[in-house]
């Protein structure tokens, strides 16, 4: 509920747990992570995708969608 051009903010909280989960598992790849890190240029396997991607759904109570998680893959 903002005013025109206003772009919103996420929540630190979230923020904080998804870059985390992201070091985790990129260690020495992901050290300089911010939100503008392109995650493709940190060169993540399938593998460490879906361990990212379990991680969150663990952390926030929910499933991505079929098709969000065939495209991590």
């Amino acid at each position: 509920s903002g005013t025109d051009g206003e772009v919103a903010q996420p929540d630190s909280t979230v923020v904080a747990i998804v870059l985390q989960a992201i070091r985790d598992v990129g260690q020495e790849r992901a050290r300089d992570l911010t939100l503008e890190t392109n995650l493709l240029e940190l060169g993540l396997d399938s593998l460490e995708r879906t361990q990212i991607a379990a991680t969150l759904e663990d952390a926030f109570g929910g499933r991505f969608p079929d098709e969000v998680l065939a495209e991590i893959e």
